[in-house]
């Protein structure tokens, strides 16, 4: 048996050691894939690379999005380095520092074509304090890990494609063992990414302003808020809240870009003063 992390990234410099670092005691290996980062992110993964034994590193410099295309090529990778359960995170996710050992057993018993979900916990405007309300992202589960059945891959989808390719379910984490989402932690950021998405959707699919606008507002609605504060145990020693204070460049000059190139069409979009 081999677990194989699957991470995928793009202009996550400050960030991508963090990833990898929390999800090496969970997995034997990683697999990384680059999405044409403009910053020092591979040079980061380099960094950490014998440390969190990542075996594989994958370089995609085609600048159109494609997640479909894009976590078949890591499942692709994976397989050819013998994995057959696999942990698929993004750069802004990891468990709990005190999980990493429940997580190591629950995915070494998986049968192929079995899944796990794990209930998302929303760091909240800084690292200190998490959602507890009854918003759209409290108790909103992920199926995150899975045993390979070892023919099944992804749907040919550019955006938002389920983390695994299986149908199985084996059941749901206990509510102790915490996954942690830190794209919150820095509010400007969840606005300039919030953009991005419906910037992107409306360039690729048309999709009326209003109609992008109520789904992506979801993710800015704070009414009725309600947080607890963060535990310490949660946190690896390695964790420095002030990598995640900062904006995404990269996302703000392509925004940048599609304004030029396709004008009123965004317009009454952005919630993201950089681009306005």
């Amino acid at each position: 048996m081999k677990t194989v992390g699957l991470v995928s990234a793009k202009g996550e410099g400050k960030r991508i050691a963090h990833c990898l670092q929390a999800m090496a005691p969970i997995v034997d290996e990683i697999v990384y894939l680059d999405d044409g980062s403009p910053d020092d992110t591979l040079d980061q993964v380099q960094l950490v690379a014998e440390e969190c034994r990542v075996a594989r590193i994958l370089e995609r410099h085609d600048p159109s999005r494609d997640e479909g295309r894009d976590r078949n090529l890591l499942l692709r990778a994976g397989r050819e380095i013998g994995g057959d359960r696999f942990l698929v995170l993004d750069a802004d996710e990891a468990f709990a520092a005190n999980a990493s050992e429940y997580m190591r057993t629950a995915l070494e018993t998986l049968q192929p074509g079995e899944s796990i979900a794990v209930p998302w916990t929303h760091l909240w405007r800084s690292a200190g304090q998490y959602r507890v309300d009854s918003c759209v992202w409290v108790g909103n589960w992920r199926v995150v890990v899975f045993g390979d059945d070892g023919y099944s891959w992804y749907p040919n989808q550019y955006l938002h494609v389920p983390r695994v390719p299986v149908k199985g379910e084996a059941g749901r984490l206990p509510p102790e063992i915490v996954f942690l989402h830190f794209q919150f932690v820095y509010w400007p950021n969840v606005l300039v990414k919030q953009t991005w998405y419906k910037f992107l959707e409306r360039i690729r699919t048309g999709r009326s302003v209003e109609d992008l606008n109520r789904q992506y507002g979801e993710a800015l609605d704070e009414r009725g808020l309600l947080t607890e504060a963060s535990k310490a145990e949660w946190f690896f020693p390695f964790f420095n809240e002030a990598d995640w204070m900062t904006l995404c460049e990269w996302r703000i000059d392509e925004m940048r870009r599609w304004r030029q190139e396709h004008g009123s069409v965004l317009d009454g979009l952005s919630s993201c003063p950089e681009v306005d």
